[in-house]
């Protein structure tokens, strides 16, 4: 019998059963955005935003990360109250890290003219945490340093 028959179903099933971090068959892990591994995608919070039906507004008391590439400075660092505004993702489906500071253990704290956070600039990737918050049409965090970068990548 030809060894190559006998191999492929073997290397098949190995595969299948193998996958790669979440439901088995190679798919990627979930972002459900309960961690920093698994932060939603701008468009998926946005998504999440719309599934929870939040309403004009409204705040959610749950957290979640979200981690994207900034693609808009939506207010450069405020040295008065510590916080920088970014936008995250691009097309349609954006988020807006709203008045965010930056997360020291589990607390948000201002963000200091010498951090690496107040000099964040478009295309760098960038994880927030906080709750969601929707203002008209625009899903975002809900300001006045409610959610905090935990981390980033320049460029």
């Amino acid at each position: 019998m030809n060894k190559k028959l006998i191999l492929l179903p073997a290397l098949l099933m190995l595969l299948t059963s193998c996958g790669g971090g979440g439901g088995g068959g190679g798919k990627p892990a979930k972002h459900d955005g309960k961690t920093e591994e698994t932060a939603f995608t701008a468009a998926e919070a946005v998504q999440a935003c719309v599934d929870l039906d939040l309403q004009d507004k409204q705040t959610t008391t749950d957290t979640f990360f979200v981690k994207d590439v900034v693609s808009k400075i939506y207010k450069t660092y405020d040295a008065k109250f510590k916080h920088v505004s970014l936008t995250l993702g691009s097309g349609e489906q954006t988020f807006v890290a709203y008045e965010v500071g930056k997360m020291s253990g589990n607390s948000v704290v201002g963000i200091e003219a010498t951090d690496k956070e107040a000099e964040l600039q478009v295309g760098d990737t960038v994880c927030v945490y906080g709750p969601f918050y929707r203002y008209g049409s625009t899903y975002e965090t809900p300001g006045r340093k409610a959610a905090g970068i935990v981390s980033y990548t320049f460029g």
